[in-house]
């Protein structure tokens, strides 16, 4: 299974974040739950698919992972439309699946740098299986973790075209960022 494929997931997720809106399923904190622990998820996962083995420095281990992954994902997805809650359910348990597999090829790889949003992205998942197997909410905890991730990231995406600029003109790269900084901006975004 090539990269593409997980169009597939991705087209079912867009697709079932509006079912809670269909007429006889209308419940507005259904499509709450589903854009965040539904289609969120899976952007994540999938970006960390692609992103991480350039982190790493080599592809994921084993090599075949995202795409059976990919290939769990999709028939968890398709159940959301016979079963809302059920289908989120068996989403959020393969998301979790998912997130472990990239902490474990983080630690194999020994890169702790990528070590933060991992986590991140497995902290969203394990919110997603409390939403779907507990009494509790996990609702504020996604909502966090989507937060940080998305400043992680783009911290991360300014320094690389800020980098890829330099050397398009031919000027001194960029001092590495002092690790302290990184994890006072890191603590200060958290609280």
């Amino acid at each position: 299974m090539g990269p593409n494929l997980w169009r597939i997931p991705l087209i079912l997720a867009c697709t079932a974040a509006v079912l809670p809106f269909l007429p006889r399923r209308f419940d507005s904190a259904g499509h709450q739950a589903e854009l965040l622990f539904g289609f969120v998820p899976l952007l994540i996962l999938g970006f960390m698919t692609v992103a991480l083995p350039r982190w790493l420095g080599r592809a994921m281990t084993p090599e075949w992972l995202p795409s059976l992954l990919t290939a769990v994902h999709a028939p968890a997805l398709a159940t959301r439309f016979l079963d809302l809650p059920g289908g989120l359910a068996a989403q959020s348990l393969a998301a979790a699946v998912f997130s472990i597999a990239l902490l474990a090829n983080v630690a194999y790889a020994k890169a702790w740098r990528s070590l933060y949003p991992a986590a991140l992205a497995a902290l969203l998942s394990g919110a997603a299986v409390a939403e779907s197997f507990t009494a509790a909410s996990g609702l504020l905890v996604g909502v966090a973790a989507v937060v940080l991730l998305c400043i992680e990231i783009g911290n991360r995406i300014a320094v690389a075209l800020a980098a890829a600029a330099l050397e398009l003109r031919g000027a001194p790269a960029l001092p590495a960022v002092p690790a302290a900084l990184v994890w006072t901006e890191r603590i200060a975004s958290a609280a």
